[in-house]
């Protein structure tokens, strides 16, 4: 499995323009992922004026399903975070987790698992993998996002325990 926040699809925020959708599909395919929880699948107006009309929806499935056939499909608006002070406001809402969620940091090989690069160093972790305690995970990894997006891409191999 693996979740990551892809900033805003296939814009290039990040290397001004050398990199395209071709690259970001190319780099999903690398991960040979049997499920992928994809973020930010939207994209962005910077021009706009409005917060409201900054988030613009895409419809990319033609393309996702001809790049992976056999997979399913389910798309579900979308998720933007704004980012303030290094942070996210997202993060306020873990309180609101449920009791018994398991934080599966002990996976990873990192004892510090930033997972947002400020100013390019993963200073900060704002995605998170939290399954229940009936979810074994096997491998957990932070993985370079090779220049598509400001998030680290978390891969994960899990099964149900007992």
């Amino acid at each position: 499995m693996v979740s990551w926040n892809t900033e805003f699809w296939d814009q290039d925020w990040i290397t001004g323009g050398r990199l395209d959708a071709d690259d970001l599909y190319r780099y999903l395919r690398s991960l040979d992922a049997d499920v992928y929880l994809l973020h930010e699948y939207l994209h962005l107006n910077d021009a706009a004026t409005d917060i409201h009309a900054k988030a613009v929806r895409i419809d990319e499935v033609p393309r996702l399903r001809r790049e992976f056939p056999g997979y399913q499909l389910a798309v579900a608006g979308e998720q933007l975070t704004r980012r303030t002070n290094r942070t996210s406001p997202a993060m306020r809402m873990r309180r609101l987790l449920p009791e018994g969620l398991v934080d599966n940091t002990r996976a990873l090989e990192s004892i510090y698992p930033g997972t947002w690069r400020a100013d390019g160093t993963p200073l900060w972790r704002i995605d998170w993998l939290l399954t229940t305690s009936q979810v074994a995970v096997h491998r957990y990894e932070m993985l370079d996002p090779a220049g598509l997006s400001d998030h680290r891409a978390q891969r994960a191999v899990r099964s149900l325990s007992g």
